[in-house]
């Protein structure tokens, strides 16, 4: 169930199926601190209802559960705004539909955003965000041509320890994916949180 919603009203259970990933992101309302859909108005919702979203991805056969609660109408009544409660996966819905639209890899494993300082190799940088099976590194230095794509890495905190290998590069950040062990190891500071 959804963490969110007011006292004494019922959380309403909707299934809403898209065809396909492109679909999702036509919806995905973005503008929401942990974002949300625009779906179509069943005509029982009201603005700050509770919602338990069941969301299908036709195309790949993907499911999500989301909770979340009505802000508003949308358009000419015939759509409503939900927004989805802080802590819900949202991230996964969006890359299940980017996956599909982008033709890369569905995220299997929710980030969770974090601000530590992390030393890779003599190379300062700050993690920004980690997941069971990997992390982004945000590199300190204006220096783009450090950790570059095959670098082998072990990702120290003083949180937890892990190996992998950097899998991507956008600009200062670098995505790394974790060994079995480093998943392991990411997965207990993950259960801490």
């Amino acid at each position: 169930m959804g963490k969110g919603g007011a006292a004494n009203v019922a959380v309403k259970q909707i299934t809403v199926k898209f065809g396909s990933g492109q679909e999702v992101l036509s919806a995905y309302w973005g503008f929401l601190a942990d974002g949300g859909l625009v779906i179509p108005d069943r005509g029982d919702l009201d603005e700050g209802q509770p919602v338990q979203l069941q969301i299908e991805i036709g195309s790949s056969g993907a499911e999500y559960d989301l909770g979340g609660k009505v802000v508003r109408r949308h358009g000419a009544g015939e759509q409503v705004i939900v927004a989805f409660d802080p802590g819900e996966p949202h991230d996964m819905l969006l890359t299940a539909a980017l996956s599909e639209t982008d033709n890369v890899p569905a995220r299997r494993f929710q980030r969770y955003a974090v601000s530590l300082p992390v030393e890779i190799g003599g190379v300062q940088a700050q993690l920004v965000d980690v997941s069971a099976g990997g992390c982004c590194l945000r590199l300190s230095m204006k220096k783009t041509d450090e950790l570059p794509i095959g670098t082998d890495v072990v990702v120290s905190t003083q949180e937890f320890e892990a190996r992998g290998v950097v899998v991507w590069v956008h600009g200062l950040d670098r995505g790394i994916s974790f060994d079995a062990p480093g998943t392991w190891a990411a997965t207990q500071y993950i259960e801490s949180l």
